[in-house]
């Protein structure tokens, strides 16, 4: 009998997700979280899921960043959605900030401090990937958004 082999990929290996709640809008909490920190989120196309017994696509709000000096990049991704969460067992999450690449337990540790200082940001906590129950289909469709990225930047640098 031939034996088969599974390959299992872990994404969450080098990423870092840190929960927020705030009552805030996408785009109020991005524009503080740009002045606090100096990143320069940019809106994405929403993040789109298929979710649900109906199959239906379900849009998330989506920010990216990429940090040119340490090459981490940074997406704010909303939990929120009128037909429900993106992930479901974390009720107290209105955001997510996804941090993709290793980052420094001490650089994590200040973005935290920075995010609580925030007014109107009610709780900042990290959040293990690995508990996350669906992470590996959200964390694919955020790389694919970020890859769509890549590709319109390449053709507009082309043009130029």
């Amino acid at each position: 009998m031939a034996k088969k082999l599974i390959l299992k990929l872990d994404n969450t290996s080098e990423c870092s997700m840190i929960g927020i709640s705030s009552h805030l809008k996408d785009y109020r909490l991005s524009f503080n979280i740009n002045r606090k920190l100096n990143f320069q989120l940019k809106k994405l196309n929403d993040l789109e899921i298929i979710k649900g017994k109906n199959n239906e696509v379900q849009k998330y709000s989506l920010y990216h960043y990429e940090q040119p000096d340490t090459q981490n990049i940074f997406y704010l991704i909303s939990n929120n959605n009128p037909n429900g969460k993106l992930i479901p067992s974390q009720k107290q999450t209105d955001y997510f900030l996804l941090i993709k690449d290793v980052i420094n337990d001490q650089r994590k540790n200040k973005i935290v401090k920075t995010l609580k200082a925030i007014r109107n940001v009610l709780m900042v906590y990290e959040i293990n990937p690995n508990t996350i129950k669906n992470i590996d289909s959200i964390l694919t469709e955020v790389e694919l958004q970020g890859l769509d990225i890549m590709k319109k930047g390449k053709y507009s640098k082309k043009q130029t």
